[in-house]
């Protein structure tokens, strides 16, 4: 009986613990690895899912305003002083007022206010900002942060392509060129040349002034022979997993033509 009492008491061996220990070791090891990459997951698809929002947002609303370009809502009320460009006047109020294939100037009443006024569209750095402003105005022009929204963070690139009705084969569309500095017409900013001449146009008790160089197109141009704007934009982010990426591209139909 003292014997078997012995027995029961007796403890486990060195070897017994360091085994057990090590087989615990392993498992939790398994069990944390499985926390870390599950934790991983979930961060990367959150961070992915925010990414998506934020292209989409973006490019939602350089979608919705560019379509608007060259509405004047001044030419629609019942107040003709205040009409863009005066009654009789030739000059053409470009709806695109600078164009090149990272920035996008366009004109017209774009966001339901009361006036007509510039949207620029570019990037700054990683940050995709949306600035309005008056069309003579330096900093209407200048892609920095001073008056504009950001409304994406993270952008890797941002691409415009325009095209126009192919004369040959007004049917078809044809990718219109860049000038040798990179702007359609050549039409660069900020603002085209500071504290060169005007032009100006009578808008009530103000003046709307058009820089001088180049001067307000009386023709089409290059810029008034956009028919369509084709965007990508895309935004990438490091994530503990491996570099996000999201792509997006949409296709701008312009359906207001000022000038021809």
């Amino acid at each position: 009986m003292t014997q078997r009492i012995q027995r029961s008491h007796k403890g486990f061996t060195l070897v017994e613990v360091l085994i057990s220990a090590a087989i615990f070791s392993v498992v939790l090891l398994a069990v944390y690895t499985v926390f870390i990459w599950s934790q991983q997951t979930f961060t990367s698809g959150t961070r992915r899912q925010d990414n998506q929002q934020g292209a989409r947002q973006a490019m939602d609303q350089m979608v919705r305003q560019s379509r608007m370009a060259g509405y004047i809502s001044e030419n629609f009320d019942t107040d003709t002083t205040n009409d863009i460009p005066p009654t009789g006047s030739s000059i053409i109020v470009p709806r695109i007022f600078m164009a090149s294939s990272t920035a996008l100037a366009i004109f017209g009443n774009l966001d339901g206010s009361t006036t007509s006024s510039l949207f620029l569209y570019c990037l700054n750095g990683t940050q995709l900002l949306a600035k309005k402003g008056a069309i003579d105005s330096a900093s209407s022009y200048t892609c920095t942060g001073t008056g504009g929204d950001v409304i994406a963070d993270n952008v890797s690139s941002l691409a415009f392509t325009y095209y126009g009705l192919d004369a040959s084969s007004p049917r078809n569309l044809t990718q219109i060129a860049f000038a040798g500095n990179g702007y359609l017409d050549g039409a660069v900013a900020p603002p085209f040349n500071i504290g060169a001449a005007t032009t100006a146009i009578t808008k009530a008790a103000n003046a709307l002034s058009f820089p001088a160089n180049p001067t307000p197109p009386t023709t089409a141009d290059n810029r008034q022979a956009v028919r369509i704007i084709r965007v990508q934009l895309t935004i990438s982010q490091n994530s503990p997993m491996q570099t996000q990426a999201i792509t997006m591209n949409s296709t701008i139909e312009l359906r207001n033509n000022t000038g021809n």
